[in-house]
């Protein structure tokens, strides 16, 4: 029993500590985080402010107009139902 106790008071301790200085590191983090958070918040009116000007102008590649896409052109439409009953007639 005296040998075993002699033994852990002997004994190293396996993960010593280490001394740092609490207020550098915790200043220094907190500054960091800081300016991060500003760069952030930065970012975030920036974009707001894009969003709030409004959308963006669509433009049509068929026909050229703003404020619509090709997919919803009435000129291509007019186009596609005029083909389809051109064929209609071809096939009677």
């Amino acid at each position: 029993m005296k040998f075993e106790a002699a033994q852990q008071a002997t004994r190293k301790d396996r993960h010593p500590i280490r001394a740092v200085n609490e207020s550098d590191t915790s200043n220094s983090s907190v500054e960091r985080l800081e300016r991060q958070m500003r760069s952030f918040m930065n970012r975030v009116e920036s974009l707001m402010s894009q969003k709030a000007d409004g959308k963006k102008t669509l433009k049509c590649w068929t026909c050229g107009r703003e404020g619509h896409l090709q997919r919803s052109c009435r000129a291509c439409q007019g186009a596609e139902t005029n083909s389809a009953s051109q064929k209609e007639v071809s096939e009677n």
